[in-house]
């Protein structure tokens, strides 16, 4: 899927039911928990399984893009930051995960 263009075969765009769904704080506290954890286990790895990018990366890597895109307050996670700039300057990264979802926001969030 490149930047820019409707979501693939299956993917629908979120429904005004889903839209309407308000953001929830504690879902975002709880996302900001997880991080800390990860940026624990991200310590001395450049990747999530170690030294190599692996699906590991690509899965955890399209939620984190989801999230650094929401308009909420993250808490500082260094290693987490710096794992995800190592994806960020990856063309294929820009490319397919790095796409337009605002079809899917929910609006106000």
């Amino acid at each position: 899927q490149a930047r820019g263009r409707a979501p693939g075969p299956g993917i629908a765009p979120a429904s005004a039911a889903h839209q309407a769904v308000p953001l929830c704080p504690a879902a975002v506290e709880e996302f900001g928990l997880e991080a800390r954890q990860v940026d624990a286990q991200r310590a001395g790895k450049a990747f999530v399984m170690g030294d190599q990018l692996t699906i590991a990366d690509i899965a955890l890597g399209s939620i984190m893009y989801r999230y650094h895109t929401m308009p909420v307050e993250r808490a500082s996670h260094p290693n987490v930051e710096a794992w995800y700039q190592r994806l960020v300057a990856r063309p294929a990264y820009k490319d397919h995960v790095m796409v337009d979802w605002q079809g899917m926001k929910v609006p106000g969030a």
